[in-house]
């Protein structure tokens, strides 16, 4: 992720006037990570296919 995108989180940069992360920041990031990385469906790689092939035209 960018150095822009970070920083306005908390417990990611490496300042002086840093805090810590509260204890479910990790848990969430941790989730959302693994949404991130899940697979896009059959469906919607046939959808987005489509999509590309009708603008081009």
């Amino acid at each position: 992720m960018s150095e822009k995108r970070n920083q306005g989180r908390r417990g990611r940069g490496n300042g002086a006037g840093d805090q810590p992360s509260p204890q479910w920041a990790d848990g969430l990031r941790n989730i959302y990570d693994s949404v991130v990385n899940e697979p896009l469906p059959d469906d919607m790689l046939a959808l987005l296919a489509s999509l590309d092939a009708d603008g081009e035209k």
